[in-house]
């Protein structure tokens, strides 16, 4: 609905379609590594972040 909208004032929208009871919970989410405290971004997080760097 918001999507329509926008696109009728002639703005440009980008869809992530994600399915979340596809895969597990650590896969979506991402997860720290214990031993080294390094985050692995999972699918949802990495989508975040390349939304945050887009240009407005």
């Amino acid at each position: 609905m918001l999507q329509h909208a926008m696109q009728k004032t002639g703005q440009t929208v980008r869809t992530y379609v994600m399915n979340p009871k596809s895969m597990p919970r650590i896969q979506l989410l991402g997860h720290i590594d214990i031993d080294t405290r390094e985050w692995s971004d999972g699918v949802l997080t990495a989508a975040s972040r390349a939304v945050v760097k887009e240009p407005l």
